[in-house]
């Protein structure tokens, strides 16, 4: 406030009006009107400047910004006083005062008013200003958050608590024989949850497969939405399978949701990588699962989904029970097989001839992506164990709990992954133009090993800013080599491997050791010994070039 009477009393020199506001000894301006406290010590009369322009000509510009500034500061002890002073304070001022209290008044109703909305105390409950602070916190205790999917089933049903009414409803139907609580949680749910907000979510494993059926014969497949989830990377029997239940019980209305941007698994592997599964599974189970899961969830606008989860599969699922909210998102889940055993649903399936997938007759217990999955014994205790081979874990994390952190981390680093990838593409067709050779893990053997020749490595990142900044030197060593080939003993091989998602096989990885990106090994020919690391302080190509000329002239090394 200061400075604006400051600014238009002209002391900037900016106002236009500057001047026809200075009367006898007043500083007024268009929103304060009133005579100068006039205490001792203080001028009468308060000289205005004008801008730069205006300046005295006696004056040199030292003298007018140190003139500028008393004049600035009288005039900012006037404003205090005005405030502080108990004396000959304006009737203004007191105003002002008033209304400043007002303010703060309001405002202060106005942030506890927020305050009490975003906790679901106060305000509709389909609010979405809860929505998206759940979101952001991802889990913990939101017993008033309304804006949870729990919440706001608790309203359409009546319930004034979301958390108590699936204790309530675990406590009815447990009771129940197990035989029975299938059926009976389905009908609960045709009948109590609008038409439309809950759906059943199903891979196609034995328990899915028994929940359609059952959805069937009691005529609810119309009545809920009906969604899966297709990480591009399933067993053709997968997709064989869907197919034949299509047609079985008529799923035209069958939603399928696939990894964002691609549509085949050739897309999906341009897009991410082909190894990225190897490289990092749970960024692989991410963007294959965990993600097309959530936006199936939010686009068909579900409260509540039908998973075919069972406790006797092992694992995390241990202690599940039949209705339950996920800490994530607050959405209902119904497991409405989950006290049923591995016996129970597989004699139900053949009872009624329910489809299934024909790998389980060849050692499969559980069946996801072709990448991942294994055969198991088929009296181990978890059922599925051959899902995710060499990882130590039975979950993909479509039912693990995730917050609004994990997931945005995730986002991010998804989308530097795909830009060292998009580079990568046009890597690759340019080393290929100079006689760069792609190794992977599978032909890594016949490439390196196997090479008569010399060979020149590169391990590299697509996604590594110093990988993509020497791509060119590195081109430039494939064509200097290709064009002294003739020079050096057993010629030159120059490769280069995707370190990231293409691993040194196990029996080689000692003599590979991989330490950072970018890595440059030579091979020599008819070594027995490891292949000699580039440590050299000059990266320019014609400096390793005649690195590996000294290397290849001092002879193969021997093993040690």
């Amino acid at each position: 406030w200061g400075l604006r009477v400051g600014w238009e009393s002209g002391v900037s020199g900016q106002s236009p009006v500057r001047q026809s506001y200075r009367y006898q000894g007043s500083v007024v301006s268009p929103r304060l009107r009133f005579p100068p406290r006039r205490a001792a010590g203080r001028p009468e009369k308060l000289a205005c400047m004008g801008p730069p322009s205006a300046k005295k000509p006696s004056q040199t510009w030292s003298q007018w910004m140190v003139a500028a500034a008393k004049e600035w500061r009288v005039r900012v002890d006037r404003i205090d006083s005005m405030f502080t002073g108990k004396k000959d304070k304006p009737p203004s001022i007191r105003i002002w005062s008033i209304k400043y209290l007002y303010i703060i008044i309001i405002f202060s109703i106005g942030a506890l008013a927020t305050s009490l909305y975003v906790t679901g105390q106060l305000g509709p409950s389909t609010g979405r200003v809860a929505s998206w602070i759940a979101q952001l916190r991802g889990g913990g205790d939101r017993k008033f958050d309304h804006g949870r999917p729990v919440a706001r089933l608790a309203q359409l049903l009546g319930k004034p608590d979301g958390e108590a009414m699936v204790e309530e409803l675990n406590a009815r139907f447990a009771k129940l024989p197990a035989e029975e609580q299938p059926g009976a949680l389905l009908k609960w749910a045709a009948e109590e949850i609008p038409e439309g907000r809950w759906c059943q979510v199903t891979s196609f494993g034995p328990s899915g497969l028994v929940a359609l059926d059952l959805m069937s014969k009691m005529n609810l497949l119309d009545k809920a939405q009906i969604a899966t989830v297709d990480t591009l990377h399933l067993f053709p029997e997968t997709y064989e399978l869907v197919r034949a239940v299509k047609k079985h019980f008529g799923l035209d209305h069958l939603k399928v949701f696939r990894p964002e941007g691609a549509k085949t698994r050739e897309e999906f592997e341009v897009l991410i990588g082909a190894h990225l599964w190897r490289a990092d599974p749970h960024l692989f189970d991410f963007l294959t699962k965990v993600e097309p899961m959530k936006r199936a969830l939010d686009e068909m606008q579900t409260l509540v989904w039908v998973t075919g989860r069972r406790k006797s599969q092992g694992g995390d699922r241990a202690t599940l029970r039949l209705l339950e909210v996920d800490p994530s998102d607050g959405r209902v889940k119904i497991n409405p097989l989950a006290n049923w055993g591995k016996e129970e649903v597989w004699g139900y399936i053949k009872r009624h001839k329910v489809p299934y997938n024909s790998l389980h007759d060849q050692g499969y217990g559980s069946i996801g992506d072709v990448v991942t999955t294994e055969k198991t014994d088929p009296n181990a205790k978890n059922e599925r164990e051959g899902r995710f081979k060499g990882q130590n874990r039975t979950e993909c994390g479509m039912h693990v709990a995730v917050s609004g952190d994990s997931v945005q981390q995730m986002l991010k680093r998804a989308g530097i992954v795909k830009q060292g990838y998009a580079w990568d593409a046009k890597e690759k067709e340019l080393c290929q133009g100079v006689g760069i050779e792609q190794v992977t893990t599978e032909n890594f053997e016949e490439v390196v090993v196997g090479n008569p020749a010399n060979v020149l490595l590169e391990v590299y990142a697509p996604w590594c800013g110093h990988c993509q900044q020497y791509a060119p030197t590195y081109r430039e060593v494939g064509s200097l080599m290709g064009a002294e080939a003739s020079k050096v003993p057993g010629g030159v091989a120059v490769c280069r491997m995707d370190g990231y998602q293409n691993k040194v096989p196990k029996e080689h990885a000692g003599a590979y050791p991989v330490k950072g990106f970018p890595t440059i090994f030579l091979a020599k020919a008819g070594s027995k010994g490891a292949p000699v690391v580039y440590s050299g302080h000059r990266h320019d190509a014609a400096d390793v070039v005649q690195w590996v000329k000294d290397e290849v002239g001092r002879g193969p090394a021997t093993a040690a």
